[in-house]
């Protein structure tokens, strides 16, 4: 994805609207070594649009979900971790 410079507050929305989207397939696939370069992009998008002056909030309605979706789907993806970090914690400890 190219950087989303100069554009209209609808094409920077359009734009993470496309990059959450993006992210789910990751998480929902396991492709967790996808998520650094997204969250980079994530980051530069949110930066861009917290920097518009003319942005109604109305027009992040859409994102909203699909920001809350993809916590809640990373927070699962963390536990999983955890939760396979313990069980290889205690079959080390049987050994």
């Amino acid at each position: 994805m190219t950087m989303l410079t100069n554009q209209t507050p609808q094409a920077l929305i359009d734009g993470l609207d496309s990059l959450l989207e993006e992210e789910r397939a990751a998480l929902t696939k396991g492709e967790l070594n996808k998520l650094e370069g997204i969250l980079a992009r994530k980051e530069a998008l949110f930066d861009q649009i917290n920097a518009l002056t003319d942005l109604e909030t109305d027009a992040l309605d859409a994102v909203h979900g699909k920001v809350s979706r993809n916590q809640a789907l990373l927070g699962s993806a963390m536990q999983g971790i955890k939760a396979v970090a313990v069980r290889m914690s205690e079959l080390r400890r049987v050994r």
